[in-house]
């Protein structure tokens, strides 16, 4: 079984999405993009109205998974779990889930990878492997300056043809 299919039946046998299913909860996993490592995790994005109700339903179904932990920041939760070999990380913040940064990176590199195919998951795999993380490395091959978590931000709004020519470039596709 393959990675992807590993993290699947991963996700399917925590049952973390349908525990989580007042939430929100959507997939951000670079793993189902093919843009993966080695470390890579499933990160999950949520959404609460109340933070408090939140962490009490996440202590109350993933507590007893190893490696649990669960942090209230100043406007978000991060909670990690370890399940069949892959960490989970499950950020939730009181911004709706299709809106959040993570869910809008996920769905640019959805967008990147499709019209990019394996040269452009190849390319990001090897920027990766000297120690960038996704955001970074896309905006490197993309020659993108600036912030890269917001940067990457701006490709929302190009066309598939724009994100066509720029992968072109960049690729020699």
């Amino acid at each position: 079984m393959n990675k992807i299919d590993q993290a699947k039946q991963a996700l399917c046998d925590s049952k973390a999405l349908l525990l989580l299913k007042e939430f929100d909860p959507e997939v951000v996993s670079t793993i189902f993009v093919g843009l993966d490592t080695d470390k890579s995790d499933i990160d999950i994005v949520c959404y609460y109205e109340r933070p408090e109700l939140y962490t009490r339903r996440f202590r109350e179904c993933f507590e007893n998974y190893s490696d649990f932990t669960i942090e209230t920041k100043s406007g978000y939760v991060l909670a990690s779990f370890t399940y069949a070999n892959f960490l989970f990380e499950i950020y939730a913040c009181d911004i709706p889930t299709h809106k959040q940064a993570g869910y809008r990176h996920y769905q640019i590199m959805k967008r990147l990878c499709d019209t990019g195919g394996t040269t452009f998951q190849k390319a990001i795999q090897q920027l990766k492997s000297h120690g960038l993380k996704t955001e970074p490395a896309i905006c490197q091959l993309l020659q993108l300056n600036g912030n890269p978590y917001q940067v990457i931000l701006e490709i929302e709004t190009w066309s598939d043809a724009e994100i066509a020519e720029a992968l072109q470039t960049k690729l020699l596709l």
